[in-house]
């Protein structure tokens, strides 16, 4: 058993050790991968301590209210640009920090004249921007399909006077091994040389589609330069910024990033937005002199950073993001510059460590599977561990911004429970079968379920300790037979011995056989009961006390049985010693039984209870076995020799369990043991006296029963012949039976 023990430790440790270091080889396959993500945005869906965006932080958008405002006045999408004029006036002089764009203005949108000059609307753009110093416009790097029409037009670089005023000049970064992107799309000519600084607004989803995180720097060709977000807090082309262990360092502002270098952006669900059609209401009014009541106040930018983006559903800059369906693309880049500005950074935890607690909390689990025979406590287990593992790592999030592996650790946890379970299915399960099927008919369930569990499996070939033989017969079987027809003998019989065997396998009691009547059973077989002997006597009582119940049944039922079924008596036969149990008998048909001296002593005390009129004896080895002896009341009954035996046996009769036995019965115990005593010792008118008053109590016991005989019956009788005729000198009290 120390061995099977043993192969299930290993067993317990080896397939959640197997399981885990499988799903950390795995955890970046599309699948788990994919999963974690819906797990990250479930948390970022439910957590509400991180919804609002930092103050400094203005959205101003282009959204559908905004459109059909302005469509009476100055027309459909796109707008004349010089309306940006106002809006960037507007701005400027509120005091605001920076102005960023997230719209693109590739072109002109008013065809040049013939020498090239530019049209009235975007030339006021192209001033205005220039007279905003805090003006951050947007380009986009792509990477095109290439074919053969367009082939020659990608891969072209960025204009030199581009490079050299808007990428990173101080930075201690690498290009990008894989070529990212092959094609740019920038302001027209003379609105980025107008511009004070330009940032990259493009964003790529996950492979599922969602907008989670990004490249905070853009390489083109091994220049580099920043998204609108980062641009919104730089200001300055010449800040030392490099990216190493991880983290992008601005000067003093370290960013971290994930292992490929992406910034997984902590989505802000509130900002400080505005409809651009409330600005350019508020407009018009100052323009007019009126500075009450604005709808907008001016005051409300001074001093913020101002994104400027579209949210209507026709300008096609909508984005499945972390925080739901139909965000404003330009919520990117403002969460982007909130995290910045309140350090409320998305970090993550070592994921080795999560994988490694997550295999010992699996290695528990396996070994409650394993191990105990009920499967509750693992169950109980296993979903308490998600329980807190999902919290903790919900809490993690909400409270910390600390980002943990979620689905990994939960597929640990599912994987070990269906492989331990397969596992105890196929190899310990099919022990279980093998004791079911060997024993289901001798043994009762939950015993078979106890030597399942201990693993204490049985020796089938024969196998030899001390256990308990039980015999137990109908008295005067013979005559039912004649009083009862065939089918009514069966009926009889199949209520008794089912009555009877439910008592033996409930005690943990083995069922031998049934040899017509009688039931052949013993105890501490096929799994060791160290109380075999006690359970043998309370099966005893527990049958005499349900049978007395079916006589009262069988009397109810009036002239269904004749009156020898109402008066029926059993009588039961114990004795315990050196016992063989195992599989007996030819090879096509076997039976679980048991053999030995022991056995056959145990058969002659059932059929010798007859002739002192009891129905329970035991002999003295039996007693002398008991675990508890002192919980039961007994009477010695006399010292014999059996019929095929030539050593003497004292036997005893079980009267009944202590604190539960009549005091008729224990005045009885008291006189018989009296009168014992006096007869042991030849004082035969003492010993008669003392049989006389327990003869009484024989009455006072069974006062329904017609009975020849008693044991204090038979003394009384051997008195009166002893008195007549005195035993030899030598006399040592033994009676020798001369019938089986």
């Amino acid at each position: 058993m120390k061995k099977k023990n043993l192969n299930k430790v290993i067993i317990s440790i080896t397939i959640p050790l197997i399981i885990t270091l499988l799903l950390y080889l795995l955890k970046e396959t599309h699948s788990l991968k994919t999963l974690e993500m819906i797990g990250f945005d479930k948390k970022v869906q439910l957590s509400t301590k991180h919804d609002q965006a930092h103050q400094d932080i203005v959205v101003i958008l282009i959204d559908e209210a905004s459109l059909k405002t302005m469509a009476p006045l100055i027309g459909r999408w796109p707008w004349p640009r010089s309306i940006y004029k106002e809006l960037l006036s507007f701005l400027s002089n509120a005091g605001a920090k920076a102005v960023l764009f997230d719209i693109l203005f590739t072109e002109p949108q008013v065809p040049r004249d013939a020498q090239g000059n530019l049209a009235e609307d975007d030339n006021n753009f192209a001033v205005a921007t220039m007279d905003s110093g805090n003006l951050h416009h947007a380009f986009q790097l792509v990477n095109d399909i290439e074919d053969e029409y367009n082939k020659n037009l990608l891969n072209k670089p960025l204009p030199t006077d581009f490079i050299s005023k808007f990428a990173l000049q101080n930075n201690n970064l690498k290009g990008n091994e894989k070529n990212l992107y092959n094609n740019y799309y920038i302001p027209f000519n003379e609105l980025y040389q107008s511009a004070a600084h330009m940032a990259v607004v493009e964003f790529t989803a996950d492979f599922d589609g969602i907008y989670r995180s990004t490249h905070l720097i853009r390489d083109y060709q091994k220049n580099f330069f920043p998204v609108l977000a980062i641009s919104a807090i730089m200001n300055n082309r010449n800040l030392k910024i490099e990216i190493k262990d991880h983290t992008l360092k601005i000067d003093d502002n370290l960013i971290p990033l994930d292992k490929d270098d992406r910034y997984l952006i902590n989505m802000k669900k509130k900002f400080n937005n505005y409809s651009i059609s409330g600005i350019f209401a508020s407009i018009q009014k100052i323009n007019k002199g009126e500075v009450e009541n604005l709808i907008v106040k001016p005051e409300e930018f001074k001093d913020k950073i101002v994104f400027i983006g579209a949210s209507a559903v026709g300008l096609k800059d909508l984005k499945y993001t972390s925080i739901g369906k139909s965000v404003p693309g330009v919520y990117l880049h403002a969460s982007i510059a909130s995290n910045i500005l309140s350090k409320s950074y998305i970090k993550n935890v070592n994921e080795l460590l999560v994988y490694t607690l997550s295999l010992f909390v699996a290695i528990i689990l396996s070994i409650l599977i394993l191990f105990p025979h009920n499967l509750v406590p693992a169950g109980i287990f296993f979903f308490l561990s998600l329980s807190i593992h999902s919290f903790i790592n919900f809490y993690l999030y909400d409270s910390f911004l600390l980002l943990s592996p979620l689905v990994g650790p939960i597929f640990i946890l599912l994987f070990t429970l269906l492989f331990a379970v397969i596992y105890k299915t196929f190899t310990e399960g099919k022990d279980k079968r093998f004791l079911q099927k060997a024993f289901k008919n001798y043994i009762s369930p939950e015993l078979i379920d106890i030597m399942f569990e201990s693993g204490t499996l049985p020796v089938l070939g024969g196998d030899v300790g001390k256990r308990t033989a039980f015999f137990t017969d109908i008295q005067s079987f013979s005559t039912f037979s004649e009083k009862l027809s065939a089918p009514q003998l069966v009926t009889l019989l199949n209520e008794y011995l089912s009555a009877m065997t439910n008592i033996l396998l409930k005690e943990g009691g083995t069922l031998d056989k049934y040899e017509g009547d009688a039931i052949v059973a013993f105890f501490g077989a096929p799994m060791p009961l160290e109380d075999h002997v006690d359970r043998a006597f309370i099966v005893a009582l527990k049958m005499q006390d349900r049978l007395a119940e079916l006589r009262v049944k069988w009397k109810s039922e009036g002239s269904k049985w004749p009156e020898i079924v109402h008066n029926m008596r059993m009588r039961v036969g114990i004795n315990s010693g050196e016992i063989v149990t195992g599989n007996m008998g030819s090879e096509s048909r076997m039976n679980y039984t048991m053999m030995g001296d022991a056995v056959n002593l145990a058969a002659r005390l059932e059929a010798a209870a007859k002739q002192y009129g009891v129905f329970i004896q035991l002999s003295s080895f039996s007693k002398a076995l008991a675990l508890n002896a002192d919980n039961f009341h007994f009477r010695e009954l006399d010292t014999i020799k059996v019929v095929g035996k030539s050593e003497p046996v004292t036997t005893y009769e079980l009267l009944g369990i202590k604190g539960e036995t009549a005091e008729h019965i224990l005045k009885l115990q008291e006189k018989f043991h009296s009168g014992l005593h006096n007869y042991k010792n030849q004082q035969w008118d003492l010993a008669i006296a003392d049989f006389t008053i327990a003869n009484e109590y024989e009455y006072q016991r069974f006062p329904d029963l017609k009975a020849k005989i008693n044991p204090s019956k038979v003394y009384l009788e051997r008195c009166q012949q002893f008195k007549e005729n005195p035993p030899e000198k030598n006399w040592d009290g033994v009676f020798t039976l001369t019938e089986k």
